[in-house]
């Protein structure tokens, strides 16, 4: 489990997945997937060190910085091979 700082719990508070509290959402053992797809569009978002990108990770067990990096490089791929 994380270390969370008292900044971390106020995010935290304020997390929402759907109208149900992000933290209650994960407790209900949600679709890999769609944890993982949050989990990368939170690290679009603001980082790889935010709270959320913390959380998300290690409740799927992945180092996020490798996920990240994959998920980049994908991303950079597939635009460049679109036609112009």
């Amino acid at each position: 489990m994380i270390q969370l700082t008292d900044n971390d719990r106020f995010w935290l508070d304020r997390w929402r997945v759907g109208r149900q509290p992000g933290v209650d959402w994960l407790a209900s053992s949600p679709d890999p997937a769609r944890v993982r797809a949050i989990l990368i569009k939170s690290m679009d978002r603001a980082g790889t060190e935010n709270v959320f990108a913390r959380l998300l990770s290690d409740h799927l067990h992945v180092n996020r910085h490798a996920l990240y990096a994959v998920s980049e490089e994908t991303t950079r791929t597939r635009t460049s091979s679109r036609p112009r």
